[in-house]
């Protein structure tokens, strides 16, 4: 297991559209890998990407650039 930090492994609150893209393509590398397959080691690694993507989008500096 890695001992890197959250931030280092792409695991945060995007706070820019740079940030936002990241966790996107993060995201899609893990689709690629795990597909539909819910019993593959990274297949909570996808959701946790999700409710991140999710949360960028609802709650965040996303809405009131708009």
């Amino acid at each position: 297991m890695s001992n890197r930090f959250p931030h280092e492994l792409g695991l945060c609150v995007s706070r820019n559209d740079r940030e936002y893209r990241q966790l996107v393509k993060q995201l899609d590398r893990l689709v690629d890998e795990v597909g539909e397959d819910e019993s593959h080691p990274l297949a909570s690694m996808m959701e946790v990407l999700g409710v991140l993507i999710e949360n960028s989008n609802s709650n965040s500096w996303r809405n009131w650039r708009r």
